[in-house]
């Protein structure tokens, strides 16, 4: 997991099972983690529309909600259970700031070349988040014949490990891959 990740894509999946676009099909982002448990995640729009005005505090009414709508940011900590395969962003600051001073959990699957991280139902829109749905993905895309080490502060034991019934449904997507190489 440790390194620097572009954004591939990024969708969820409403409750009919149809793929929606948060940040439009351009989105754009970085995924950073480092070895001393550090995360860093960014997301935009990639139209999101720049302000009149040279100056950041002096956007219209319209021009702040669009940016606010347009881009996501936080950074923290972050821990690895390798026996819930999940890893959790402890959040320090964040531009949604209910997320501050709390965690967003990802879960995660190496598939082929692909590190799957998926979210748990959010309500995105107005719109409610349903848990019928199975996995969605947050994907990695590594270099062939990558090894992907999964560092970073380790937790959990075999104990702490949810039955297969008891673990949450996962359904946003996002793909990642290594800044600096091609998809």
């Amino acid at each position: 997991m440790v390194g620097a990740w572009r954004l591939v894509s990024y969708e969820s999946r409403d409750n009919t099972g149809a793929v929606h676009y948060p940040f439009g099909q351009g989105a754009i982002g970085r995924l950073l983690y480092d070895a001393h448990g550090n995360v860093s995640a960014m997301l935009m729009k990639s139209d999101r529309p720049p302000f009149a005005s040279q100056d950041p505090l002096r956007g219209t009414d319209a021009e702040v909600r669009a940016a606010f709508h347009g881009f996501s940011a936080y950074f923290g900590t972050y821990s690895v259970n390798p026996l819930t395969r999940t890893v959790t962003h402890h959040v320090i600051a964040a531009s949604y700031p209910n997320w501050v001073n709390g965690d967003q959990v990802r879960c995660y699957k190496l598939d082929g070349k692909h590190l799957v991280l998926s979210t748990p139902p959010i309500q995105i829109g107005g719109r409610p988040p349903d848990d019928r749905l199975g996995v969605g993905a947050f994907t990695v895309r590594l270099p062939p014949n990558h090894r992907l080490p999964l560092t970073g502060p380790a937790e959990g034991s075999a104990a702490d490990a949810p039955s297969a019934s008891a673990r949450p449904r996962w359904r946003r997507s996002i793909v990642w891959a290594r800044a600096g190489a091609r998809s």
